[in-house]
């Protein structure tokens, strides 16, 4: 079983547990917090860290965290979120099923995340921000990394998510987060629907992340699919990988954007609106319906214009399987047997 690294206080500043949701379909059971009525075994450390096994272990972790040191965590179990919001807050190849996060700062699992978070399976995700006020957005964090705190995300998948923000402030939103400060993410699968609806400008949605701001920022062997789709918006960027590249440099390396549908305004393309690196190898679906559009003053890619205004296409093919064989996918983490790629999860 493999263990998961894990995050420190500091990487959950924005970290509030959920609390009993009033007005669902199904009502919530009632959940007591506390380590004395719902023990959880595992000392929090690397070599034997707390075992999450169920929805109250999941309530429980707040009072486990200590200021200013790393707290280890593993699921021992798949766990359904079934009638809890989750106000944002890794594992052992097991599933978070149904999360549901509304109207929260940084709507997510993690809210901020710095540290690491492997080996775990989103499925059924909603995350919904329709208030004005609020912040980026994703399944895992509004924020990867943050003010030269690295974040890494690997051996992640997000299944049947949905994403939606609805409001007219600048707002970052991607299938992972909203917004990279220093993150490495590698071999994760996204098949979500981002849907926006904005009309402010300083829009950016990308299947994986919104904005990658700042230098140091990595995407690798990546398989992205699902629409990304947006009403009534002015200033939006879109990428089926990357939004858009901020302040920095960006390398989207080895990914594959397999969308139904995309689109976006200005520089948006298929893997990013931004430079997505130097030498770099990356694939996206010929089958994709696209509405993208330009303006006078921005225009189509131009090399003399800031990184940020030049989109990527990559290679366009009919063939995700032979694709990642082309990109040398690890078929140990990935599964090339069917008509998509797939993680492998034991």
């Amino acid at each position: 079983m493999k263990t998961l690294k894990i995050f420190t206080i500091a990487a959950l500043a924005s970290l509030a547990l959920p609390q009993a949701i009033a007005a669902q379909e199904t009502a919530p059971e009632t959940v007591q917090v506390g380590i004395t009525e719902y023990p959880i075994s595992g000392e929090g450390t690397e070599t034997s860290p707390y075992v999450l096994e169920n929805r109250n272990h999941m309530r429980n972790m707040k009072s486990l965290l200590k200021k200013d040191e790393t707290v280890y965590f593993i699921l021992g179990n798949d766990i359904d979120m079934q009638g809890i919001v989750w106000e944002p807050l890794n594992n052992a190849n097991h599933a978070i099923k149904n999360l549901y996060c509304y109207n929260q700062h940084y709507a997510s699992f993690f809210g901020v995340l710095y540290g690491e978070c492997k080996n775990v399976r989103f499925i059924n995700p909603r995350i919904y921000s329709e208030k004005s006020g609020l912040s980026h957005i994703g399944v895992v964090g509004g924020y990867i990394g943050t003010n030269n705190k690295p974040g890494t995300v690997d051996h992640v998948s997000v299944e049947d998510g949905y994403i939606y923000a609805y409001w007219t402030d600048g707002i970052q939103v991607g299938g992972l987060a909203g917004c990279s400060k220093g993150a490495t993410i590698n071999n994760c699968y996204v098949n979500a629907t981002v849907h926006t609806h904005h009309t402010n400008s300083n829009q950016s949605v990308g299947g994986v992340i919104g904005t990658a701001d700042g230098d140091m920022n990595t995407i690798t062997n990546c398989f992205v699919k699902g629409e990304i789709k947006h009403t009534k918006t002015n200033d939006l960027r879109t990428g089926g990988i990357v939004g858009i590249c901020w302040n920095g440099a960006l390398k989207v390396d080895k990914c594959i954007a397999w969308h139904s549908k995309l689109a976006g305004k200005f520089t948006s393309n298929a893997i990013s609106s931004g430079k997505a690196g130097d030498n770099v190898t990356n694939y996206c679906n010929a089958a994709t319906e696209y509405n993208l559009t330009t303006s006078a003053s921005d225009g189509c890619p131009d090399a003399n214009k800031p990184s940020w205004k030049e989109s990527v296409h990559g290679t366009e093919t009919t063939n995700a399987i032979s694709a990642a064989k082309t990109l040398g996918w690890d078929e140990t983490v990935w599964d090339l047997s069917g008509q998509e790629p797939i993680l492998r999860w034991e």
